[in-house]
């Protein structure tokens, strides 16, 4: 699963949930735009779902991100800052059809910039359990690990959940289902 970009026909879902110190101040089916916010310093959260249509594509075809990061006001009648919200990109090694190899280890990689540590976890029983993989920072903006071999049953699909802290605090739990089959590959 990696980032790009999904036509609205695609879509059955997209919606969103913006909470400040806990109440719900805006909702609605996307995301993207300003939101204007009460003065003072707070907790944000920001929670996305994206949900496309199974037809098109029977793999990851939900994605929950749930953003949360703490603000402040500009200082000295500044105007308005952006807020950076870290984004994830997971690189696996999968066949056109969104599959990888049972009974060998699967090296991924996980990309997220500022990010001060990263989890990720797979789930082989629709997330019910999860299964950590111990990654290693790569570069700066880079994380890498391996799935131990014996770890993807053949024929199950596997969830991911990846985590990320950046440097400023801000923190980004990312949940996607059916993310990949395991085996066999073409």
């Amino acid at each position: 699963p990696v980032g790009g970009s999904i036509a609205s026909h695609a879509l059955v879902n997209r919606s969103y949930t913006l909470h400040r110190d806990g109440v719900l101040i805006a909702a609605g089916s996307d995301p993207i735009g300003v939101h204007a916010v009460p003065p003072g310093p707070a907790t944000f959260q920001l929670s996305r779902t994206v949900e496309m249509r199974p037809d098109l594509m029977p793999l990851s075809t939900r994605v929950d991100t749930v953003w949360t990061f703490p603000s402040e006001p500009p200082r000295d009648g500044r105007p308005a800052a952006r807020m950076p919200l870290p984004n994830l990109a997971v690189g696996l090694p999968v066949d056109g059809g969104n599959r990888v190899a049972a009974g060998v280890p699967l090296d991924l990689t996980v990309a997220v910039a500022g990010a001060a540590w990263v989890r990720i976890e797979l789930s082989t029983d629709e997330g019910h359990s999860w299964s950590p993989v111990a990654l290693q920072r790569h570069g700066h903006d880079s994380f890498r690990g391996t799935v131990p071999d014996g770890t993807l049953p053949t024929g199950t699909m596997a969830w991911l959940r990846v985590e990320a802290v950046d440097r400023d605090g801000g923190h980004v739990l990312q949940t996607v289902r059916d993310a990949f089959g395991v085996g066999p590959v073409t």
